[in-house]
């Protein structure tokens, strides 16, 4: 919920007033540089678009009075909230994936594992944390928005208190959060955030005993998201759609918020639009489904057969449309960014999403993997690629995520797609039975919906690797190259390794219908969550 407040304060910007003011107080907010992390600005208008939003641990910004400072030292920056927004301005709908801060993935770029929290404190800050997001889960990720615990508050305070109906009362030593009555309460600025940090809640029962909610953040993020839900409705309802308070709220954080150098005044009164006639009921939101993994440190790892369920919607795959360039990720690695950056820099004007890796390999030919959902973005890659290429596939890789190692290779890329015809047969006879989509109308996109509808499964006969590398370099479940890596500056890393069905291969896709509904999944379902978001509808204040 703090990570969402970041959002909220980018759209009161262009809610406030209109173009002009906008420009003027866009020139007040601090910019972050992600260079190659964040996907070209080549989107139509009515296309989704995905926005990282992060809220984090830091109280920098605080008096060193405020209460939150109380115990706390300098752990650097971390990001406490990690959420993808994904708004399709056509429907008007909105999903929120909150990925638990907690979770062990590869960082890029060193690809050792760590925390995924850990990112944003490496060497490259958030494109770092960008680049991470992207190469474990396939999603891309068009804006950037960073929030800490000073904007968060005093948003809150500008809007007037947060009402909520509790079911019970609640506490957290931590966090300092203590609500005493049930029903509609009014939380100003010190206790919604304590709220919405609280990783020990304790709660009390009608018998007067207090019990603990045992699942510490996962605990935590269902009722963020539920929470975000209420703020939205007290947001919407007193505050953005009306300028004067939206201007409020945006005076009140633009020294606080941090957004991507790419995020233009347009953009910004594009998302203000959207604001002032969305509801919370649209917001479908998602915890991403995952399990305990404990070697002398608490992790969360991705329940992945789980999680690709919920990924699909945040990686373009349930829209029903054709893949196109900028829907594919694509990993370029080459000897010396002097081979690969002109490479990445051509799939770009093409429009894929495209970024650099430098790693001491050496190709004959371009090796092209793709993973059990990138077969149509592969297509794609081929028709980029003048020349011959081979293909590896890599059922860890996830979404529409593609990588193109060149060792010391410099290929040609086309201007413009070159036609299916002109592939080699054997490169499209694989692709097309790995699933790709084609010009012709085999393998057509579906849309999200029945989960127990099937991809095209691979001919039988058809290859696992069309060529077997011995010398490709080692790569981590993200496909980013590790050998010789060193741990980024600011993380825990393990050795541990644990597969716990990590790379398990689907091929499932949907039919027609939504996305899977929103709710307690994985071991999210244990969580206690103390307010009633339709009472909190009718509550004043």
């Amino acid at each position: 919920m703090i990570g969402f407040n970041a959002l909220l304060a980018v759209a009161c910007l262009a809610a406030a007033a209109g173009l002009f003011y906008t420009r003027v107080l866009v020139q007040r907010i601090d910019t972050v540089s992600v260079s190659q992390a964040t996907r070209g600005e080549t989107r139509d208008a009515k296309d989704p678009i995905n926005y990282l939003i992060i809220g984090t641990d830091s109280a920098a910004t605080l008096d060193k009075s405020d209460p939150i400072n109380a115990g706390r030292e300098d752990y650097g920056e971390l990001a406490d909230v990690i959420m993808v927004l994904r708004v399709d301005p056509g429907t008007g709908q909105a999903w929120l994936l909150s990925i638990p801060r907690d979770t062990l993935v590869p960082i890029s770029p060193s690809g050792r594992e760590s925390k995924i929290n850990s990112a944003l404190n490496g060497p490259g800050g958030a494109s770092d944390l960008i680049q991470t997001i992207k190469r474990n889960f396939g999603l891309s990720v068009d804006h950037y928005v960073q929030i800490d615990f000073r904007a968060f508050k005093q948003i809150v305070e500008v809007l007037g208190g947060i009402p909520a109906y509790f079911t019970n009362p609640v506490r957290d030593a931590n966090t300092g959060l203590m609500v005493k009555e049930t029903g509609c309460q009014v939380l100003g600025r010190d206790q919604a955030l304590a709220y919405a940090r609280a990783r020990h809640l304790e709660f009390q029962e009608p018998d007067g005993t207090w019990q603990t909610d045992p699942r510490g953040d996962l605990g935590r993020i269902p009722r963020q998201q539920q929470f975000a839900k209420v703020l939205i409705h007290k947001a919407l309802g007193n505050g953005i759609r009306n300028p004067g308070k939206a201007l409020g709220v945006a005076n009140s954080v633009i020294d606080v918020v941090k957004i991507d150098q790419q995020l233009s005044v347009q953009q910004l009164v594009d998302v203000g639009a959207q604001f002032r006639t969305f509801s919370s009921d649209q917001l479908k939101t998602y915890p991403l489904p995952s399990y305990d993994y404990n070697v002398g440190a608490a992790y969360q790892k991705v329940d992945w057969d789980e999680a690709r369920k919920y990924l699909r919607v945040f990686q373009g795959l349930e829209t029903g449309k054709p893949t196109v360039p900028r829907d594919v990720i694509v990993d370029v690695i080459g000897d010396t960014e002097d081979n690969a950056g002109p490479v990445t820099a051509a799939l770009g004007k093409l429009e894929f999403d495209a970024s650099t890796i430098v790693d001491n390999t050496s190709r004959d030919v371009p090796l092209v993997s793709y993973g059990p959902l990138g077969a149509t973005g592969a297509m794609l890659i081929a028709r980029s690629i003048e020349g011959p290429i081979e293909l590896r596939f890599n059922e860890q890789m996830e979404g529409q995520r593609v990588q193109v190692e060149l060792g010391d290779l410099r290929p040609t890329v086309s201007a413009e797609l070159r036609p299916e015809d002109q592939l080699d047969a054997n490169v499209r006879n694989e692709l097309v039975e790995r699933g790709a989509t084609t010009e012709s109308g085999e393998n057509p996109p579906s849309t999200i919906g029945d989960p127990n509808a099937t991809a095209p499964a691979a001919a039988e006969g058809a290859p696992a690797d069309t060529t077997v590398d011995e010398g490709a370099p080692t790569t981590d479940e993200a496909g980013a190259p590790t050998a010789g890596a060193e741990p980024d500056d600011g993380t825990a890393t393990t050795e541990a390794t644990d597969t716990g069905g990590e790379g398990a291969t689907t091929t499932t896709q949907f039919g027609e219908a939504s996305p899977p509904e929103p709710g307690l999944v994985g071991s999210e379902s244990n969580a206690f969550i103390p307010i009633d978001y339709e009472k909190s509808l009718g509550c004043p204040g």
